[in-house]
């Protein structure tokens, strides 16, 4: 590496430019902290797989379904064929063709909606319509409070800590909490839609990621291990 000549503290410093600079690294390590259970621990978690019942672990987990919204469809019911036992929420994301199979959480679409509804359990939820046509007005500036609330209810549930939804309307998202406090519905076997209306044709054709968050559990007992949804 070439010297850079020193200078006096009130002089001004000009830097040649022709300084070429290397460096080289020597003796490099990855430091990574581990965990490691008490001996008690996996003497017992051996003996739940070993015992009738077997050893159970529960965790968060996001089922997929999608659908078409095709453009110009004032009203639209998406069925979704959820096998789910222990839902907590839906985030339905409206995603344009091109960018839906490379971003599935995200690039959500306000696609000139007036109001959504879900069905299931035979009723309407909520039910009252959510409306959505603020959005349309201001084109995105005005926010619709009752979404707004449906949504930070949806996203609660899902176990992620709302602390602002000012740009909610440039990722835009359907969304409905199916549980409060931490509990769960069984929405397998039964008939779940997602009604979006309009007041005009909306322009884009979509697909719909429906995000159903829910509780998964693995069993495993000897040697067998068992996947709930």
């Amino acid at each position: 590496m070439t010297a850079i000549p020193a200078f006096a503290a009130n002089q001004a410093i000009i830097f040649p430019t022709n300084v070429t600079a290397d460096y080289k690294l020597t003796d490099v390590e990855f430091i990574m902290r581990s965990v490691s259970p008490p001996k008690e621990y996996l003497s017992q978690l051996f003996k739940s797989t070993a015992s009738k019942t077997g050893f159970t672990f529960d965790f968060h987990s996001y089922y997929n379904y999608q659908s078409n919204f095709p453009a110009g469809t004032r009203s639209s019911v998406m069925n979704l064929n959820v096998v789910n036992q222990r839902c907590k929420a839906i985030i339905s994301v409206g995603q344009n063709i091109t960018s839906a199979y490379t971003k599935q959480f995200g690039d959500g679409v306000y696609n000139d909606y007036s109001s959504y509804q879900y069905r299931y359990s035979g009723l309407l939820h909520p039910n009252r319509k959510v409306p959505l046509n603020r959005l349309k007005v201001a084109n995105g500036q005005k926010q619709e409070a009752i979404h707004q609330i449906e949504l930070e209810k949806a996203m609660e549930a899902c176990g992620y800590d709302v602390k602002h939804l000012s740009n909610y309307a440039s990722n835009f998202v359907l969304a409905r909490e199916l549980s409060v406090r931490g509990a769960t519905i069984n929405l397998r076997s039964q008939d779940v839609e997602c009604l979006v209306n309009s007041d005009t044709n909306p322009p884009q054709e979509l697909l719909f990621n429906h995000f159903v968050a829910h509780i998964r559990r693995i069993t495993v007992k000897g040697q067998d291990i068992n996947l709930e949804y």
